[in-house]
């Protein structure tokens, strides 16, 4: 039985945040949907550059108001970490609270800063002393989090766990409506054709907070495993090359494509992933994974890592990717994007 184990106060919360992440943000505002009784009901993980980029705030605020939608939380607490000083003020945080303000009444705001924790614009000083208190030890490594009250003034970010509540019927469901539509595969083009219009489909619906079902996971599950199908889902996560993508499962590969996966890594061509396709595809990648059999995890894994790299989250990526090598040691995408990752290469939008 998963322990549950009770937060007291801002700081055991600043502290879990990473536990419950999987990872130590850095450069972001974190957002942690707490229920009446206190529960932790989401958590999501926000760039601070992007909620203060007028060309991606928009995309942010779309993607927040979909997680309060789908969590429907009593409260919301926004965690900021940063390197800056932002004892008077968190621009970043205080553009999220004027989005969740509109849905959610109680909402707090703490930063964390080189180990400290505090609220930007406290005066008080036994709240807040002058560079803000140590934050705890996490007081769980792992398990489930409520908070004993709520923070006084007091994720859904790139958190990936496979969902152990998922039982042997519903991957049974899935396994073979997968085989099924496998064993359709006559004619390969047409095949691929079908195959990545279901995960197009999938996105969309993923966009709006929809999931598919045991049928449709089964398709999109296996058809990610051709490599074609793979290539195109990824390449189709690049604003502006859908048409692109949907040729590479139409006929032999056209030369723009390698234009195409240029943009992914050049840092003159490179294009910055949209923040709603981002959280889309870890929300249905996720949920994938979770309903797959573990040796057909490989493909979804490393989408999930193309994805987590991509918005700049490396440990995340890294840690996907040696798990999709884990699955399949000779799944050759995975150990190459590994290899980028590991040798500190950042997409090429982040080094324009």
């Amino acid at each position: 039985m998963m322990e549950t184990r009770v937060l007291h106060g801002a700081g055991e919360l600043c502290a879990a945040i990473p536990v419950l992440l999987g990872f130590t943000p850095v450069d972001s505002v974190v957002m942690v949907a707490l229920t009446a009784r206190g529960e932790v009901a989401g958590v999501m993980r926000v760039n601070r550059a992007d909620c203060m980029n007028e060309n991606v705030s928009s995309d942010v605020a779309r993607a927040t108001l979909r997680m309060l939608d789908r969590v429907q939380p009593h409260q919301l607490v926004l965690v900021s970490f940063t390197d800056e000083t932002v004892e008077l003020l968190c621009p970043a945080a205080e553009y999220l609270r004027s989005v969740i303000a509109v849905v959610v009444d109680k909402i707090e705001v703490w930063a964390v800063t080189e180990g400290n924790f505090y609220a930007p614009g406290c005066a008080r000083v036994l709240c807040c002393p002058p560079g803000g208190r140590p934050v705890p030890e996490p007081v769980l490594r792992s398990g489930q989090y409520a908070c004993a009250e709520a923070p006084e003034h007091s994720p859904r970010g790139l958190t990936f766990r496979v969902n152990s509540r998922v039982g042997e019927a519903q991957k049974r469901r899935v396994q073979r409506a997968g085989e099924r539509f496998v064993h359709r595969r006559v004619a390969g083009t047409t095949w691929r054709r079908e195959a990545y219009g279901e995960w197009s489909k999938a996105g969309a619906a993923a966009r709006r907070g929809s999931l598919p079902s045991d049928v449709t996971s089964g398709r999109l599950i296996y058809g990610i495993r051709d490599a074609r199908v793979r290539d195109a889902v990824i390449v189709g996560l690049i604003p502006g090359h859908a048409s692109t993508a949907r040729s590479m499962v139409r006929h032999s590969p056209p030369p723009q494509i390698e234009h195409a996966m240029q943009l992914l890594l050049d840092p003159h061509q490179g294009v910055r992933p949209r923040v709603e396709d981002v959280m889309a595809m870890w929300e249905l990648g996720h949920h994938l994974v979770s309903v797959a059999r573990h040796g057909h995890r490989a493909p979804l894994l490393t989408l999930c890592g193309v994805v987590a790299w991509w918005d700049r989250e490396t440990d995340v990526a890294s840690q996907l990717l040696e798990d999709a090598q884990g699955v399949d040691p000779d799944y050759r995408l995975a150990r190459l994007l590994g290899d980028v990752v590991s040798a500190g290469i950042m997409p090429g939008w982040a080094r324009m």
